[in-house]
């Protein structure tokens, strides 16, 4: 998929959003005043950078299972090598 290829699904899946929305909540959005619309927006960055959060201890987590098993393999081989070189 290219570039415009994933820009044109990212408006498609925006659209489908606002359309969500729209049979959801009616137009109250629009008759909204721009200062709670500013609050809506904060919100979201807040609840954007809680997932991201979310996300990254996810990714910590599978990063230190990697490292540990990374490094277990390692001591492993070195094991291996010292049986062989006993012989």
């Amino acid at each position: 998929m290219g570039t415009l290829d994933e820009y044109a699904e990212y408006w498609r899946r925006v659209t489908r959003r606002v359309k969500k929305g729209q049979a959801e909540y009616g137009d109250v959005s629009f008759l909204s005043s721009p200062v709670e619309l500013l609050d809506e927006l904060q919100q979201e960055v807040e609840d954007i950078a809680g997932w991201g959060y979310i996300l990254w201890r996810r990714l910590e987590r599978a990063k230190q299972l990697l490292l540990r098993d990374h490094s277990r393999a390692i001591f492993d081989e070195c094991d291996d090598e010292e049986e062989d070189g006993d012989d």
